[in-house]
Parts: structure tokens; C-alpha cells; sequence
């Protein structure tokens, strides 16, 4: 099928153009089974593979030309995953908790990406994300912090543990938008991925396309600009 046929809009009167979304697959009670069929060590067992989604991200620029692109890669370590971190990012961000078990798998995954990059990617970079963080055990986290260190993951940003939220769906950014300790991260966060991108280019002289990104960000995150 054609691209657009399988982007949905969803349009925001805050926004100047509308948040596009390209689902992983068509819903429906055959995508699980036709997902699993998938043989994505055939698939890149040749450049076939690689062309193909360079090719996807190629019809995606040409075709919609957007500010930015956010892949949600699924979790641990998977093809799919992969193919979201070393083919199509510019930039990682790599979330974990603090137990060892996520730290040693977050490790794997951080060593091949830096592998990726000096092998592939010069430019790919990798933000990492201490999530669910107990705000009222220092010492335990401290200990943590530790020995995420010595695995090398030191965090650039910790989100703090908010466990009503493992019951009730809320969003950081629109429900906490002052608390320094949720909220917070992910604007830095937000500030820290813009910039990362390359510089941006003028689509008209003297238009500050730079300060219209950030605001877009941060309007996207239900926060005041």
C-alpha cells in the first residue's frame, strides 16, 4: 500500500501541522500471526533489508518532510528493535530501571549500539533514562546510581517512581507539568533531543525554524510555551 494510506492524522488546534502516525501494522485479528511470520535474519541477510527501510525513510522525508520522527521501538533486545536503533535514529534514548537484571540487558544493548556506531553510524548518539526511581530510599539509589556507573549507563536523566500510575494512565507532561522530578526530565529531555538534530535548515529568511521546533515540542507535551 501507499504510505499515506496508512498514516493517520490527528490534528490539534495548537499546532501549526498535524501529528502523523504510522502504526508498526493494519489492525485487525491476522496481525499478530502475519508479524510472527516475519524473518527479519532472511530480510537482512543481504542489503535487500537495509534498502528497504532506507527506502521507507526516504518516502517518509519526501513525502511529509517533518520536523521530527519519534520510532517507539518495542522493548529488550529484538529485530525490530534493531532496526529502529541502528538504521533509522539519529539518536537513542535508552530507558531502563536500576535493578541489575535491566542494567546488564541495557549494557548488551548500549555496546552495540556504540559497535553500530563506529562501524556504521559515526553520528548516532544515546541518551539514558533511569525510570521509576524511589524518591524515599537515597541510599538504596544511591547504591544504584553506583553500579549503574560501573556499567556504564550513568544516567542523564532519572524519572521518578510514581506508582499510582501503574493503575491510573496519566501523562508527566500535562498532569505534573511543574514537578521537577517527572515532568522535568522530559523537557530536558525534549530541549537535549533538539539539540542533537542536525542543524536545522531555513525554509524562509530570517524565520526562526529553531525557537518553532522547540515551541511544537513542548506544545506536543501538553506544556505551556
Amino acid at each position: 500500500k501507499q504510505l499515506t494510506a496508512l498514516v493517520v492524522d490527528h490534528h490539534d488546534e495548537t499546532l501549526a501541522a498535524p501529528i502523523r502516525i504510522l502504526a508498526a501494522g493494519l489492525p485487525g485479528p491476522e496481525y499478530a500471526t502475519s508479524f510472527g511470520k516475519a524473518d527479519f535474519a532472511k530480510l537482512f541477510a543481504t542489503s535487500e533489508g537495509a534498502d528497504l527501510f532506507e527506502l521507507l525513510r526516504r518516502e517518509i522525508e519526501s513525502t511529509y518532510s517533518p520536523d521530527f520522527l519519534l520510532i517507539d521501538s518495542r522493548t529488550g533486545l529484538t529485530d525490530v528493535g534493531a532496526v529502529a536503533v541502528f538504521q533509522l535514529a539519529d539518536t537513542v534514548v535508552l530507558v531502563t530501571t536500576l535493578s541489575e537484571q535491566s542494567l546488564a540487558g541495557s549494557q548488551m544493548a548500549q555496546l552495540q549500539i556504540f559497535e553500530a556506531a563506529e562501524t556504521r553510524r559515526a553520528d548516532l548518539k544515546v541518551l539514558r533514562i533511569a525510570s521509576h526511581v524511589p524518591a524515599d530510599q537515597p541510599d538504596l539509589v544511591k547504591t544504584a546510581l553506583a553500579t549503574a556507573e560501573k556499567f556504564g549507563l550513568t544516567p542523564h536523566y532519572q524519572i521518578r517512581l510514581q506508582p499510582h500510575l501503574f493503575v491510573k494512565f496519566e501523562v508527566f507532561t500535562r498532569d505534573y507539568p511543574d514537578d521537577p522530578y517527572t515532568a522535568g526530565p522530559y523537557k530536558k529531555l525534549a530541549f537535549d533531543l533538539i539539540e542533537a538534530l542536525p542543524a536545522p535548515k531555513e525554509k524562509e529568511p530570517g524565520e526562526n525554524t529553531f525557537a518553532t521546533k522547540v515551541a511544537t515540542v513542548f506544545r506536543l507535551m501538553n506544556c505551556p510555551v
